[in-house]
């Protein structure tokens, strides 16, 4: 399930809704998109696809990203992974870092 028309069938998902999660003012046309897969969208619309579905980034995704213990592909635990799990294992902390990631995507995207 790494493409788009995947994620629009299983979580029924209307062309208005792949419009938005794809930054298009209108859905005309948005079927053209059907095939891209998932690991080609940006990062803000990843986090769209992520508001609209409610569901977690390694689902849509289809691989395990973030783990917890955050050892990514069993490469081992470097300081980075250390303090990245810290804040995964911190619910609060989390959801401020990440409300503060979409405020900065925000900015930079209306320059």
């Amino acid at each position: 399930m790494n493409k788009l028309q995947d994620i629009k069938d299983k979580y029924q998902l209307n062309t208005t809704d792949i419009a938005y999660i794809l930054g298009k003012k209108s859905p005309a046309n948005v079927y053209l998109y059907y095939d891209k897969d998932i690991t080609e969208l940006t990062i803000n619309q990843l986090i769209r696809l992520h508001e609209k579905t409610k569901v977690d980034y390694n689902t849509l995704l289809g691989n395990t990203i973030f783990t917890p213990d955050n050892i990514c592909n069993k490469k081992g635990e470097t300081i980075e992974y250390k303090y990245l799990a810290s804040i995964l294992d911190n619910p609060n902390e989390y959801n401020r870092l990440f409300d503060k990631l979409k405020e900065d995507l925000k900015k930079e995207l209306t320059k």
